[in-house]
């Protein structure tokens, strides 16, 4: 039984929005009524249950376009006396643009509301560095810039894995933002050293660089994380993938300073913990490399969070020092786990994705559209 749902669910997924054009090819059209016609009443009761379960605000247009898709083309009986009674309901053309309709709002619908139907075998990693810019980071840049390949081809020799990309965010006094001027000779508060990209040499070069560009200061380390996020100052040129699971890794040695007296907020609330329900908001990771000293402070802005004191997100700064390929190697180890296990793909830098319902909504206009035209002719 779930052979066949499932059959139906990657064939809907795969050639879904192809027949949501009344030009289509007629081969599509028939490819989508054959899965749907072999499943039985109880497959469809299941199939049901699955948009139920989508949590989507438009489940019930999905059910009744299933619903009546099922009706216009399993169903000759029917049809035929849909002809019989009235001269409006005969065979054709009419008919032709019914099937059409409904089977493109279920196909649609069920192509966009039930990603994990037909889900990937891989996924598409984002990940992006936010390292304290502080004089006793200096070697830390120069560690990971040596050592990028071990975390790399940890994470590309992975099956479950289908691309990576990774950027570098610097910051000091994030909270002055990308303009402020924190090392007095133009060095900014906060800027994107790096875009996210699949160049790792570029990104390793970035690195270095950045390794000479340390100074003193107050550590914003909430200031900067949020600036990469949706609606954050640096979120436009980060660089950030359409459809892809994002992380950012933080990586410092200090507190953030004044959190605790509620310097950093946001439409949650202030402090770690504000931060913490954002990223949740956004739906992005932020696993934290920082010393054990300050793992229950950072705790409640680490992405994902278990259980107090668990410090599942979080992630020894001497560890990395003492070996820094041994720790990237564990490290990405524990990446693919939340990736594969938990991550969930998001929109990317100046991307406006197009709601599931609109699909619906095009498909019915051109119906509608199509009908008028026949009415004309």
């Amino acid at each position: 039984m779930f052979q066949q749902i499932a059959t139906f669910l990657a064939t809907v997924h795969e050639i879904g929005p192809e027949i949501l054009s009344f030009g289509a090819a007629r081969s599509s059209k028939w490819a989508i009524r054959a899965a749907l016609c072999s499943l039985s009443g109880q497959e469809m009761v299941v199939l049901h249950c699955l948009n139920i379960l989508a949590l989507r605000f438009f489940v019930v247009i999905v059910a009744v376009s299933v619903r009546f898709s099922s009706i216009f083309f399993c169903s000759r009986d029917v049809e035929n006396r849909f002809s019989r009674r009235g001269r409006f309901w005969r065979r054709g053309i009419v008919m032709n643009r019914i099937k059409t309709f409904f089977v493109a709002g279920a196909a649609a619908a069920l192509s966009f509301s039930l990603p994990g139907a037909a889900k990937a075998t891989t996924v598409d990693v984002d990940i992006m560095f936010v390292i304290d810019q502080s004089g006793s980071m200096s070697g830390d840049f120069l560690d990971l810039a040596t050592n990028i390949p071990v975390f790399v081809n940890a994470l590309q020799g992975d099956s479950r894995v289908g691309s990576l990309a990774a950027g570098l965010v610097t910051y000091e006094e994030a909270r002055l933002g990308p303009s402020g001027d924190c090392g007095g000779t133009g060095d900014s508060c906060l800027q994107v050293a790096q875009s996210v990209t699949t160049n790792f040499t570029s990104l390793s070069t970035a690195l270095t660089n950045e390794s000479t560009e340390t100074f003193g200061g107050t550590e914003d380390a909430l200031f900067a994380v949020d600036s990469v996020l949706p609606g954050g100052a640096l979120f436009n040129v980060s660089g950030w993938r359409d459809n892809t699971v994002k992380s950012v890794v933080l990586i410092t040695d200090e507190d953030a300073d004044g959190e605790r007296d509620g310097v950093y907020t946001n439409s949650f609330g202030t402090g770690y913990g504000a931060l913490g329900e954002k990223l949740s908001d956004v739906k992005y990771l932020n696993n934290i490399i920082t010393l054990q000293t300050l793992f229950a402070e950072f705790e409640p802005a680490s992405r994902p969070l278990g259980d107090p004191g668990d410090y599942e997100a979080l992630f020894d700064l001497s560890a990395f020092r003492n070996d820094t390929s041994g720790f990237l190697t564990q490290f990405a180890g524990a990446k693919l786990q939340e990736i594969t296990t938990g991550g969930e793909t998001t929109g990317g830098s100046n991307v406006i994705p197009l709601p599931a319902g609109a699909w619906l909504l095009l498909s019915g206009i051109g119906g509608l559209a199509a009908l008028r035209r026949r009415k004309k002719a």
